[in-house]
């Protein structure tokens, strides 16, 4: 698990300010998750401007303005004229960019820096422009991308003049490549860096794989073949529990899994294999051994493949949703008739009266309603969560933060509700879905914290990458 600075207060804000120094060594050894960040989003603050900057203050006041505005991240860096500031983690997807935020369900987000100040009339000079390259230049050296492919600007994404009229993108890039022609690269990561194991973190890993797997399949096997290659590959938790089906004389052990459904023949001798590398992105035909493993995996969600199903369609064309839990509902919300289905992966809806009729190509995913702050796309999202928990047998209340959280990171259905746990004197609570285990640690239960992003950093240090 990471021990990095743990954040606060609503938005979730770290507020602790580095040198340039300091954040390179931490850049250094930081241990982002299973998705790492692909680009760096510049932006301005305009207000407030480098003469009304006052470090913690200003800070403490731009977490209550975003709280103001509902939202449930922030950007994640602040260049200003006293050192680097830290909102939100570096792991965690921001709230700075509208679409140039990211997703964590479709593999990619960015990081937001903010420089303090006003940079319409003028390019950013002194401290806050030296604050501002140690971030973009250590940045690109920790994840070996290059300045140019690296950088974006707020106004990519936006109407806004953001990150101001004078920067410009050539300019910024130069001057990033010859920060870093200068620095070389990262300081060596320190013995003792954030992210150091210890046994009871250990030990809380150990307990909440074990009680994730059991949830909806069986016990986890570190030895099982089969439980290797779901954990090597990012599977999600099994949806059910193992079990053995015969197909023209051979028998098969079949694990569904949130994103694809591993087997074996028996005896196990082989690698397993993957369906959906087995059947590819054409329909199978009925009486082949790709039909039959369709079959298996979507009986799930209470019927075998059908090729005239709307979802099934839309399953096709998006592999990673996983298979369905639950039948396809109906739910009128804002004087609208919506079709739905709860898949592992992530909810899928469409306007509609009636499940067989609609079409596959107009629906969406309800996890890019996750950051949503206007009204109306507040009330269809958080109702289609509820409908999506109830048919889980979770209740769904938008205010609890692990809720809250789940929505944002697009981390598929709720599997379990939330249970308290307990390692040595720690008290946690924890709740399983299908992607990820969210956890907290008492008394900070509003840090809600990643399984997922805690055996990243278990298992490996993200390398340092090369330009």
């Amino acid at each position: 698990m990471i021990d990095d600075f743990a954040p606060s207060g609503t938005p979730p804000m770290i507020g602790k300010m580095l040198t340039p120094a300091e954040w390179l060594d931490y850049i250094a050894s930081y241990q982002f998750g299973p998705v790492m960040p692909s680009k760096v989003v510049l932006h301005h603050t305009w207000r407030p401007t480098v003469a009304q900057w006052q470090g913690s203050t200003s800070m403490q006041g731009m977490q209550r303005f975003f709280a103001e505005k509902g939202w449930t991240a922030a950007p994640h860096c602040f260049a200003g004229p006293d050192g680097i500031w830290l909102f939100t983690p570096l792991r965690e997807i921001g709230v700075h960019a509208g679409t140039g935020n990211g997703s964590f369900a479709k593999g990619w987000y960015t990081i937001g820096l903010e420089m303090v100040g006003d940079y319409d009339a003028a390019r950013p000079t002194g401290k806050v422009w030296e604050h501002t390259l140690a971030i973009l230049g250590g940045m690109s050296l920790r994840l070996g991308i290059p300045p140019k492919q690296l950088i974006s600007f707020h106004r990519d994404y936006s109407t806004k003049t953001c990150p101001g009229k004078a920067v410009t993108p050539d300019w910024v890039v130069l001057e990033v490549e010859a920060w870093i022609k200068r620095t070389g690269k990262l300081p060596p990561i320190k013995v003792g860096a954030i992210g150091s194991p210890n046994a009871d973190i250990a030990q809380l890993q150990k307990s909440l794989i074990a009680n994730s797997w059991r949830m909806r399949g069986d016990e986890y096997d570190p030895l099982s073949p089969i439980h290797q290659m779901a954990v090597e590959q990012h599977l999600g938790v099994p949806i059910a529990k193992e079990r053995q089906a015969t197909f023209n004389n051979k028998t098969y052990t079949i694990v569904p899994f949130a994103r694809d459904t591993l087997f074996m023949e028996i005896p196990g001798w082989n690698r397993p294999g993957s369906m959906w590398q087995t059947i590819g992105d054409t329909i199978p035909a009925d009486k082949t051994f790709e039909r039959f493993l369709l079959d298996e995996t979507l009986r799930i969600g209470g019927t075998g493949f059908r090729p005239e199903n709307p979802f099934h369609l839309f399953l096709f064309a998006n592999h990673d949703i996983g298979p369905p839990l639950a039948p396809a509902g109906m739910r009128e919300i804002n004087g609208q008739m919506y079709v739905f289905q709860v898949f592992s992966g992530d909810t899928i809806y469409v306007r509609g009266d009636d499940p067989s009729k609609v079409d596959w190509k107009k629906m969406a995913f309800l996890s890019d309603l996750g950051g949503a702050i206007d009204a109306w796309t507040v009330t269809l999202r958080d109702t289609l969560l509820s409908e999506t928990y109830k048919l889980m047998k979770v209740a769904y209340d938008p205010k609890q933060q692990i809720h809250h959280l789940a929505r944002e990171w697009g981390i598929g259905a709720p599997i379990g509700p939330s249970s308290p746990i307990q390692i040595g004197a720690a008290q946690y609570t924890y709740q399983v879905y299908a992607l990820d285990v969210l956890f907290s640690k008492a008394p900070n239960w509003s840090v809600v914290h990643r399984l997922g992003t805690a055996l990243a950093s278990a298992r490996r240090k993200n390398p340092v990458g090369t330009l």
